[in-house]
C-alpha cells in the first residue's frame, strides 16, 4: 500500500494588511467658502469720501450759488475769511435831467441813403 505523501506548500512571510492596500485618495469635502471681508473695507473706503464729500460741499461752500469749485472746497479744515465789503461813495456827479431821451424814427430819419 502506497502512503498519501502530503505535499508540503512554503507559507509566503506575511504582509500586514495596510501594506497590502493602495492608498486610496480620500474624497476631500468642499469646505464652505468663507467671504473674503477685505471687500468690505475696500468698499467703505471708496464710499465714505464720497458721501462725505458729497454732504460737505453743498452744505458747507458757495457752490450751488457761484458755480465755482475750487480746492479748498474739498478741505474740511480750511477757514473761510468772511467778505468785508464797504459801500464805495459815487465821484460822478449824477443829474436826474439826463436830457432827450434818443428817438429811434428820428435816429433812422438822419441815417444817409444809400
Amino acid at each position: 500500500t502506497q502512503k498519501e505523501v502530503t505535499p508540503i506548500i512554503p507559507i509566503a512571510k506575511a504582509v500586514p494588511v495596510a501594506e497590502n492596500k493602495k492608498a486610496v485618495p480620500e474624497e476631500k469635502v468642499a469646505e464652505p467658502k468663507r467671504r473674503n471681508r477685505a471687500w468690505r473695507y475696500v468698499a467703505a473706503a471708496c464710499i465714505l469720501p464720497i458721501a462725505f464729500y458729497s454732504v460737505w460741499i453743498p452744505v458747507k461752500t458757495d457752490v450751488l450759488e457761484s458755480g465755482m469749485l475750487s480746492f479748498s472746497d474739498f478741505n474740511p479744515f480750511h477757514k473761510r475769511a468772511e467778505g468785508t465789503y464797504e459801500p464805495v461813495k459815487e465821484t460822478t456827479p449824477w443829474s436826474a435831467d439826463r436830457g432827450e431821451e434818443p428817438n429811434f424814427s428820428k435816429e433812422v430819419g438822419e441815417l444817409p441813403e444809400g
